[in-house]
């Protein structure tokens, strides 16, 4: 009996060994249709995939921008068209804590004002910040130690004055 066992589990063995070889082929690039626009990046066994390698190489990870201190220029708002932005940095290294703050106004007397904190890169800023109860925001921008473009967020009560709500400042108010 103990025979049969083993000679049924090697024929089965053996079978699915069989099918598995010559089943799988090699995938090359060229066997992708050109219309296929879609991709993705799962590194393999050693190596890291492509976010991952970009966020390690040393021009990502470079030296943080110099924002630390006032900055100004402009915001502008679906809904209140063209205002003023000021936003304040207190620098520690690759952060701003909650002592930084943001400040928007525009001339039909909205207005948001608020604490903000966040990371700095080589390129630029992200930020969360909140303009009182129930008005949070989030915020990114990007450029260089002379101009930092980029938009805010909203949620809460906020998002439905603030929309679409982008800002361009530069250093000194």
């Amino acid at each position: 009996m103990k025979l049969a066992k083993t000679f049924v589990m090697v024929v089965c063995a053996t079978l699915l060994s069989v099918g598995g070889i010559g089943s799988a082929r090699q995938a090359y690039a060229q066997d992708a249709a050109s219309t296929d626009v879609q991709g993705w990046s799962a590194g393999g066994t050693g190596s890291a995939d492509l976010d991952s390698a970009a966020q390690s190489s040393p021009d990502a990870q470079g030296t943080p921008l110099a924002v630390g201190g006032c900055w100004s220029g402009d915001v502008i708002d679906d809904l209140d068209g063209t205002g003023t932005a000021s936003l304040t940095f207190v620098q520690n290294g690759k952060k701003f804590p909650h002592s930084s703050s943001l400040n928007f106004d525009w001339p039909d007397t909205s207005y948001v004002h608020g604490a903000i904190h966040g990371t700095i890169s080589s390129t630029g800023i992200k930020f969360n910040g909140k303009a009182g109860k129930g008005c949070p925001f989030h915020g990114v921008g990007t450029g260089d130690a002379s101009l930092i473009t980029g938009t805010v967020t909203f949620t809460g009560k906020c998002a439905n004055f603030f929309t679409n709500v982008s800002f361009s400042i530069s250093p000194g108010c």
